[in-house]
């Protein structure tokens, strides 16, 4: 499962953050750039159940469009949609991972 922050980068590729149920403080990773992503935004598939997860912005990734899916489920297809506060946090995140965020300060 993966955040689609750009969808048409060349008209092939995307940009995509994965997400994980992992708690990366339990594996012994850094999870300075997880962004947490609330239960309430996922379905239950026979794949997927509710449970803890993260945008892992650290692991930003090119992929094919070929490479995507839907989520499936018994009901069809899902095209889930995050709100735009939390595409904001995680860009942020992907932002920081890449140490640029002196693109973020403004002057005053």
């Amino acid at each position: 499962m993966v955040v689609v922050l750009n969808g048409n980068l060349d008209g092939q590729a995307c940009a995509v953050v994965p997400i994980s149920s992992s708690d990366a403080d339990d594996k012994g990773f850094s999870a300075k750039y997880h962004v947490p992503l609330p239960q309430e935004h996922f379905v239950v598939t026979s794949h997927y159940d509710i449970r803890d997860r993260w945008a892992l912005a650290d692991r930003i990734a090119v992929v094919s469009k070929e490479r995507l899916f839907y989520i499936r489920g018994v009901a069809g297809n899902f095209a889930l949609k995050l709100p735009p506060s939390l595409v904001s946090e995680i860009q942020i995140a992907v932002i920081g991972a890449i140490n640029a965020k002196s693109l973020l300060q403004t002057e005053n």
